[in-house]
This record gives C-alpha cells, structure tokens and sequence, in this order.
C-alpha cells in the first residue's frame, strides 16, 4: 500500500470534499490556537505596522488644531523709530504686539471631526494590518505544506527506486535479470535522487519564509480553515479600511470649505513715545477683516474634492475586484474538488496496475522498463492528489482571506 505524502490532518479537507462546498459558513475563520496566534507575530513584522503610529499622531495634532483659538501661528511685532539720522531732535517710538487670525468655531468643529476621522481611520487600519497578516500567514503556510509534500513525494520515489534496485541486483546475481535491467535500475535511482534534493532544497526555502515572517520554525499541524462567506463593506477588513480613507478625505473637504470663511485678525500691542518735554504710552487694539478673495482656498477645496472622488472610486473598484475574485475563488475550489475525486480514482486504479507490473516482473512477464513506468505513473498521480489536497486547503484560506476573515483561535 503507497505510503501517504501528507503528514498533517485534513478532516476539513474532507468535510469540505463530501459535502460539495455547499456555502455553509461560521461566524468567524476559526483555527488552531497554535496557528492563531502566529498572526500577531506576523503584524509584527510587517513593514505597514509603522504606520499606526504616525497616524495616531496625526489624530493628536489634528485635535490639538481644534482646541486653539487662533488658525494661525501667533505673529510678533517690533517696531522702533527714532530722528537721530535726520533732525535728531530726539524723538523716539517704540511698538511692542502680536497679532494672530482668530479660529471661527466652524473651523474649530472641521478640524475635531478631522481628527475624529482619522482616529477611526488608524481603527480600521489596525484591523487591515491583521487581516493583512492572516493572509500572509496564509500564504507562507501554504507554501510550506505544499514543498512538504513534494519532498515527500521526492522521498518516496527515491525509496522505491532504491528498493527496485536492490531487487534488480539480487535477480541479476540469481541470473534473472540482464545487466541492461541492472542500469536501468541505477539510472532511474540517480535520477530521483536528484530530483530528492531539488525538493528538499524548496522545503528549505520555504521553511525559511515562514520562520522570517512568523519567527519559529515550529509549523502548526492543523492549518485548514473552513469556507466562510464575504462580508459586507462595513465588517470587510479592506473595505472598512477603505471606507475609513474615504471618511477622512470627506473631512478634509469640510475643513478646507470651513477655511474659506472669513476670519479676522486681531492686533493688541503698546506704542511708547518720546519727545523732548513730552513722554507717553498708549494701547493699541486693531481688527482685521478680509475680503474673501484668496483664490488659494477655492483651489483646496478642488483639490481635495478630487481626492476624496479617487477615494470613493477606490472603494467601489474594491468591492467588485473582491466580488470578481470571491466568485473565481469558489469556482476554483469547485475545480480542485473534482480534480480530487477522479485523482482518487487514478490512484486507486493506478495501485491495482502496479501491483500486478510488480507480479509480472517477478515471473519475468514484463521488462524492467515497463515496471519503472508503472511505478513512476503511480507516484505521480499519488503526488498530484496530495498536491490537489493541499491545494483546496490552500484556495479555501485564499477564499476566507478574500472574504473579508481574519484568523482566530477556536472559542
């Protein structure tokens, strides 16, 4: 009996297989702990992580604009005049004040819901960055099992090539099999050795992957997921995170109108004069209205009109590319699913034949090249269906990642 090329549980593989992918889904895409919780290492090492930080900042500053009376930076005035180069009568002035453009409280609320928004924004984000690296994980999960099995593969055609040599040798020392048998044997096992070490070196490589994204090389044994359904924009980790970019352009619309309006400046200083046998101060207050025709707003607002158009387009590309891509995924999985039903059939049949090849080789029906293209055929076809296993697993993890579903540990 073949030996399996898959050493890990596919229970849901199987569930998935016997019941067709009949739409049934879970609240959530609920996994092992052990392959839950390598999200977060994940998120650790993901570039996008930094950031969070820069845009919680923003939020901060964005607040801090709100609660400032002035919309501006405050402005200080020096002024000094004295006659010493002309009648030099010894006249002299001096003017001390800070003027600043008063912040009207519609442009105090634009600039709140600005930073509102953008605290919602590094929200959504946060769970963009998991879902990012639920799909990362994923992916370098995937990789692993499927070099897993082409290794295990590669292992097992070499072992049976090894094990038809040694009987090939023993027959040709009992005169049983010609010295062509015996180099057919040898070639065959070279042959599969190097393809052993191809293998072996792409398991390596993607054991690699994972320990550089996950930080372990301890690969959890359980990593199937069940199929779950999209979710709406709202619940979308993508979507949500898009609609969040779209908030924050809506709001930097109403701050840029709230900015059109007109604020005055104020002035408040103190005037110093000295005159000979004169000598006196006096405050200054000074209100400054504009006219309103600073073409530079108008121009902002365009501009961020344009931004937060591209954003809404942004969205709405999203959520067809999401609906195109969920639809090609479960038509690929229904593909995979019957791919896996005839590969049984194969392998099952393809069994049959090689046993009797093998039976026939001993009785010296058949020659050794038609028993190393029965063995070769059997192998792989037995390949191609645990491929084709891990490759509905695989497509069933992209569909959830398509989905909208993060990876979290069973309850």
């Amino acid at each position: 009996m073949q030996k399996p090329f898959l050493k890990y549980p596919s229970w849901s593989l199987l569930w998935l297989i016997s019941i067709g992918f009949s739409g049934q889904t879970l609240a959530a895409s609920e996994v092992s702990a052990d392959y839950a919780k390598l999200v977060d290492q994940v998120m650790q090492t993901q570039p996008q992580q930094m950031q969070q930080q820069s845009t919680s900042e923003l939020a901060k500053q964005y607040k801090n604009q709100a609660e400032r009376w002035i919309s501006d930076d405050l402005s200080l005035h020096l002024k000094h005049e004295n006659d010493a180069l002309l009648s030099d009568d010894g006249v002299r002035n001096y003017e001390v004040g800070a003027q600043a453009t008063v912040q009207l409280p519609k442009q105090q609320q634009a600039w709140q819901n600005l930073a509102e928004q953008t605290r919602s924004l590094n929200g959504a984000q946060q769970n963009y960055l998991r879902w990012l690296a639920s799909g990362k994980l994923r992916d370098v999960s995937w990789q692993y099992r499927r070099a897993e099995v082409q290794k295990n593969a590669a292992d097992r055609a070499y072992q049976q090539a090894e094990e038809l040599l040694n009987k090939v040798q023993l027959k040709k020392k009992a005169g049983d099999a010609t010295e062509l048998d015996l180099v057919m044997a040898q070639s065959k096992a070279v042959e599969l050795e190097t393809a052993k070490e191809n293998a072996r070196f792409q398991f390596e490589l993607a054991a690699k992957q994972f320990k550089q994204w996950t930080k372990t090389d301890q690969v959890p044994m359980n990593t199937s997921e069940d199929p779950q359904q999209i979710l709406n924009a709202e619940q979308h980790p993508y979507l949500a995170w898009l609609q969040a970019q779209m908030q924050v352009a809506q709001a930097q619309v109403g701050k840029s109108k709230a900015e059109q309006a007109i604020a005055p400046s104020v002035y408040f200083g103190a005037i110093h004069d000295q005159a000979p046998g004169s000598d006196h101060s006096t405050l200054v207050a000074q209100l400054s209205i504009p006219l309103g025709m600073d073409q530079k707003k108008q121009i902002a607002v365009a501009e961020e009109q344009v931004n937060l158009t591209n954003s809404r387009v942004t969205l709405a590309q999203a959520q067809l590319d999401l609906q195109v891509q969920a639809q090609e995924a479960l038509q690929h999985v229904e593909q995979l699913r019957q791919q896996y039903v005839l590969l049984q059939q194969n392998v099952s049949l393809g069994e049959s034949k090689l046993q009797m090849m093998e039976k026939a080789y001993q009785l010296g029906a058949v020659n050794i090249e038609s028993l190393i293209r029965a063995q070769q055929s059997f192998l792989e076809v037995s390949k191609q269906l645990a491929l084709v296993t891990v490759e509905i697993a695989k497509s069933v993890a992209n569909l959830n990642q398509i989905n909208g579903h993060v990876l979290v540990a069973y309850k």
